[in-house]
Formats: structure tokens, C-alpha cells, sequence
């Protein structure tokens, strides 16, 4: 009982705290998978990107990060492949009639959904979405903010 108390004043001295460090960390994975979209999209060299931040990574003494960045760069294939994806998607209704027993189920009409892609137009659309995404919960965040103060 008195772990509860305790808990509902934590709560209460820390949940300005622990809402914007939730929207904060939001909206830090949002920003950061959108530039991994845009990094596996194709738009951008990836090489010369990649060689930006190890330098400016092992400049400013942070080796592990640029050793991490290379081994990510050296590991991931980012040519365009092709991706099929195939769904079947059955229709089913119970039908009772005079030769079939209680129960039985037919397939009245089965529809098969086949789509064919590449990958680069996959983060293409994983870069677009994130990126629409992240900028209306930065526009959201500054219009609720910005009521918020308002007397």
C-alpha cells in the first residue's frame, strides 16, 4: 500500500518529465527511421554519406560509431531486388442443405492477391510515409504546445 502512495507521487512530481521524454523519444525513432528509409531508398549516395559520418565520427573521437557505420555500410546490401507477395484470401460460408451435413463448410469464391515489387520503391514509400508522418507530430506537438501556454 505505502508503494502505491509512493508510486502516485512519483507520478506527480515526474509526469511532466515522462511526457515529454516520451513524445521526445517518439519523435527522435520517427526522424530516425524515416533517414534509414531515405539511406535504403536510392536517393541519396549512400557511400559518400557513409564516409561523411565516419570522418566526422572518428573526428571527433568517437571510433566505435565510425567502425559501426563502416560495418553497417560493408554489411548492407542496398541493390534493388524484387519482392512477390502472395495472400489467399478464402471466402467460407456454412451451408446446410439436404446432402451435406450439419456443419460443412464451401468455398464459395477463393481470391488470390499477388503483388510483385521492388525494394527500392518499398523504402521509397517506408521514406515518404515516415517523413508525412513526422511532420505533422512536429506541427501537432508545436500547435498543443503553443495552446497550452495560451491564459
Amino acid at each position: 500500500m505505502c508503494l502505491g502512495f509512493l508510486y502516485i507521487l512519483f507520478l506527480r512530481l515526474c509526469a511532466g518529465c515522462l511526457i515529454w521524454s516520451t513524445i521526445t523519444a517518439f519523435i527522435t525513432f520517427l526522424a530516425g527511421s524515416a533517414c534509414y528509409c531515405w539511406l535504403m531508398s536510392g536517393y541519396f549516395d549512400t557511400e559518400a554519406i557513409t564516409d561523411w559520418l565516419s570522418s566526422v565520427a572518428s573526428s571527433i573521437g568517437l571510433e566505435s560509431l565510425a567502425t559501426a557505420i563502416e560495418v553497417w555500410y560493408n554489411s548492407t546490401t542496398f541493390e534493388n531486388e524484387n519482392i512477390s507477395v502472395s495472400s489467399d484470401f478464402g471466402i467460407t460460408v456454412r451451408t446446410r442443405g439436404v446432402h451435406e451435413t450439419p456443419g460443412a463448410k464451401r468455398v464459395i469464391s477463393a481470391a488470390v492477391l499477388q503483388v510483385t515489387t521492388d525494394s527500392e520503391t518499398l523504402w521509397r514509400v517506408g521514406a515518404f510515409s515516415l517523413s508525412f508522418i513526422f511532420l505533422i507530430v512536429v506541427i501537432l506537438t508545436i500547435i498543443v504546445v503553443s495552446l497550452a501556454s495560451l491564459p
